[in-house]
């Protein structure tokens, strides 16, 4: 999978697995989003539309996914080695605060080897 940042100062094209060993479980992840993957490697741009497209509707059923209703002192954590999240602009009136924090993290490791495939 071929993934770009859209922010220019770190828009460089990096090569990720496009299922990678979620280390902690030993579970396989999906590593894509429509943000940042660009296309599949080694395939032709409508090969890989078509495969991504599939695999986004996938991540995007209502049984993987999750609505936060945010209430006074809630906190929310994720795994980004294990989610695709987006922030929805519905708090129009209200003052959000964040903060982010990042855990250095391992190198991806694909889940299967390529000899298995």
């Amino acid at each position: 999978v071929e993934v770009s940042t859209g922010h220019v100062e770190a828009d460089v094209e990096r090569a990720h697995p496009l299922v990678r060993l979620h280390q902690p479980s030993g579970r396989p992840a999906l590593f894509c989003s429509p943000t940042y993957t660009t296309r599949l490697e080694g395939m032709t741009a409508t090969e890989s539309a078509s495969i991504l497209g599939y695999l986004y509707e996938h991540i995007a059923r209502p049984e993987f996914t999750i609505r936060q209703r945010w209430q006074a002192g809630d906190l929310l954590m994720w795994d980004n080695r294990a989610v695709v999240h987006l922030a929805v602009n519905d708090y129009d009136g209200h003052r959000r605060l964040l903060h982010r924090t990042t855990v250095a993290s391992e190198r991806p490791v694909p889940a299967f080897n390529q000899e298995d495939s």
